[in-house]
């Protein structure tokens, strides 16, 4: 079978999509996950996905289980998030096993290491592959230390690193979206079978017109590595020159009472609006003038390519794999994290200057299209999720 761009064959071999996340949010990964499957089936491909949420409300008991612990997770937070892990692991691979029956050949394209463990539980043959696609920053154990889900250092950060390693060393291969991830994990000492760097990609967004017109927007979870707080900072640094801009925050998280209380005392009440979680959080791009951005560590975000997508210029920190996304001066501006001063005057020189504002527009739509288009994107990724043939001993890598 060929792909769209009518290049390389992609394998006729069905791909399961296989994530711990429900299937849809605002979150980077369902992003992607839900652009694959489409192109996926846009192009005849069978495609299925599996999510552990999905997996579990199906199961009477793992439901009941799941539900009590929730309730109890205040109690011994820990072994509580344990035992939900474990849980949904044995729910996601019950799953799996039922959907790979009487399959010999199959892909697994694993959202997280979890799954792909599931699914390496599964494998049988040669003609069976597991991808693992890295979304995380640093590691997955970080992420969750940095969240307050465990302590680093302790029992669970420590089965969680083991197990994240054991899972990129085991897979057939590993998809990573930036070279700086790539760089993090090879720095580990882990060597992948397998590996390619190829970037998120995202469709242009359809505009909600039903969305109201505000000036900026920021989309992502509210957790504090995200650092919404350094948002209203800026905002607030504006409004003390004269500036009033209005913030849209998408997204739900632990943070959202934290920032509602900073908005209050820097008296933002009126200029940030909070929407919670939002089904199609880049539909609202199109009613914003520019996106801000201010995680303190980041792989390659696709919210910031979807605001390429939509023309909007970007504010964002030079982390992680944000300078691979855009060009300082360029498409927006790199902010720094520790200076609110200087980052709304960076906000307030494209806001006001119209020439400047609609320089980047341009610059960012291009962008887009010439470095992050599905078709660019998708057909390259493919290539190297679909390869079904025997893979070399040696450690192969290629940049997309």
């Amino acid at each position: 079978m060929a792909d769209a761009s009518g290049s390389q064959p992609v394998s006729s071999e069905p791909v399961f999509v296989v994530s711990m996340m429900q299937r849809h949010g605002e979150t980077g990964v369902q992003t992607h996950l839900n652009e694959v499957l489409k192109y996926l089936k846009a192009r005849g491909h069978e495609a299925h996905f599996i999510g552990a949420v999905e997996s579990v409300r199906e199961r009477l008991v793992a439901r009941l289980l799941s539900g009590v612990l929730r309730r109890a997770i205040h109690l011994h937070s820990q072994a509580v998030h344990y035992l939900l892990d474990c849980i949904s692991f044995y729910a996601i691979r019950a799953e799996l096993r039922r959907s790979l029956m009487g399959r010999s050949s199959w892909i697994v394209y694993a959202q997280d290491t979890r799954c792909a463990s599931a699914a390496l539980s599964l494998k049988t043959g040669k003609s069976q592959r597991v991808v693992l696609a890295v979304h995380f920053n640093d590691s997955q154990a970080d992420e969750m230390a940095n969240r307050g889900v465990l302590d680093h250092g302790d029992w669970l950060y420590r089965l969680t690193q083991r197990r994240e390693r054991e899972a990129l060393e085991r897979v057939d291969g590993v998809v990573f979206f930036s070279r700086f991830m790539e760089q993090q994990i090879l720095r580990q000492g882990v060597e992948p079978r397998s590996k390619v760097v190829v970037p998120n990609s995202a469709a242009e967004p359809t505009p909600d017109l039903h969305a109201e017109p505000r000036d900026l927007i920021a989309i992502g979870s509210l957790e504090p590595r995200k650092n919404q707080s350094y948002l209203l900072d800026v905002i607030h640094e504006a409004a003390l020159r004269g500036h009033l801009y209005t913030l849209t925050l998408v997204g739900s998280g632990e943070d959202r009472t934290r920032l509602e209380d900073i908005a209050r005392t820097l008296g933002l009440e009126d200029q940030v609006f909070f929407t919670g979680t939002h089904p199609a959080a880049s539909s609202l791009l199109a009613a914003h003038k520019a996106l801000v951005h201010a995680a303190k560590i980041e792989n390659l975000p696709i919210a910031l390519i979807e605001a390429l997508a939509a023309g909007k210029p970007i504010l964002a920190p030079r982390v992680g794999g944000i300078p691979e996304i855009f060009s300082d001066g360029v498409e927006g501006f790199f902010w720094p994290l520790d200076d609110p001063a200087t980052g709304a005057a960076m906000l307030i020189r494209i806001m006001e200057d119209k020439m400047l504002h609609a320089t980047m527009s341009s610059a960012a739509s291009m962008r887009y299209q010439t470095h992050f288009a599905p078709d660019l994107i998708f057909p390259k990724l493919l290539s190297f999720l679909c390869e079904m043939k025997p893979l070399p001993s040696s450690s192969r890598s290629e940049y997309i």
